[in-house]
């Protein structure tokens, strides 16, 4: 059978259309065509540039006025502390100094005490700093199962002019900070702030600074880290200021 092509009629607007997307259409097929590579590429570029810039997340931490759900959670925690503490008699010691750009230079001693294999928490340790001005105590406490909490922190600080290091130790200092630690979470914690209202977190900081200062007795401070509390005692401005002068001179 013979067609004649002559009384075949073709839609104008169907011609058009088809030419337009070709127009269109054409160079891109071509240029794939030419590069079969040029599509994974894309892919790979943009998931590398994902890569590299991942996205940031910034949590805030409201340390004067935390919500009432971190509010039971820290004093949730502070109830797994055991007190008075049960510790084996192993124990390390260590002190040293620590200079910071931009920061005061200050001195530090600390004591680690580890818990018994049944008991909640793995280490603890106290550590004491003055840097001149201000003397910190920091007690910590790390969790044996980090899945469930990783550490808690309990710390005050009083001023260097008020009282000296060994007085520090026979008073109760009031805590001032309390931080939560959990794995996979945002931490949580508690800061004494002038001019808020924490009149409700009053049981959470005696809760802290009866637990700091069962702690400071049952480690026996005085007699334990005698040799050096006296180390410590000395200005770190001071301590430096000195060795500058009694160091030898050069003969001329």
């Amino acid at each position: 059978m013979r067609v004649n092509l002559a009384n075949i009629h073709y839609n104008p607007a169907v011609q058009t259309r088809s030419l337009c997307i070709f127009s269109f259409l054409g160079p891109l097929f071509l240029s794939l065509a030419a590069n079969p590579q040029a599509s994974g590429q894309t892919q790979t570029q943009s998931a590398t540039q994902s890569e590299q810039n991942p996205p940031v997340q910034i949590n805030y931490l409201n340390v004067c006025t935390p919500s009432d759900h971190e509010k039971d959670e820290i004093a949730a925690t502070l109830g797994l502390v055991p007190n008075p503490p049960k510790l084996v008699t192993d124990f390390e010691i260590a002190r040293g100094q620590s200079s910071l750009e931009n920061a005061e230079s200050a001195r530090y001693v600390r004591l680690r005490r580890e818990f018994p294999a049944d008991s909640k928490f793995s280490t603890v340790q106290y550590s004491i700093s003055n840097n001149g001005r201000n003397t910190t105590e920091t007690l910590v406490l790390t969790a044996r199962d980090v899945r469930e909490l990783r550490q808690i922190s309990i710390e005050d600080s009083i001023s260097s002019g008020v009282a000296s290091v060994n007085a520090l130790l026979t008073v109760d200092t009031p805590a001032s900070r309390i931080k939560v630690e959990r794995f996979g979470k945002s931490s949580v914690g508690l800061s004494r702030c002038q001019g808020a209202d924490q009149s409700k977190y009053d049981a959470i900081f005696s809760k802290a600074s009866s637990l700091i200062a069962s702690y400071r007795r049952s480690f026996s401070l005085r007699s334990m880290l005698s040799a050096e509390l006296k180390w410590l005692a000395a200005s770190p401005s001071a301590a430096s200021t000195s060795t500058r002068k009694g160091a030898p001179t050069r003969p001329k």
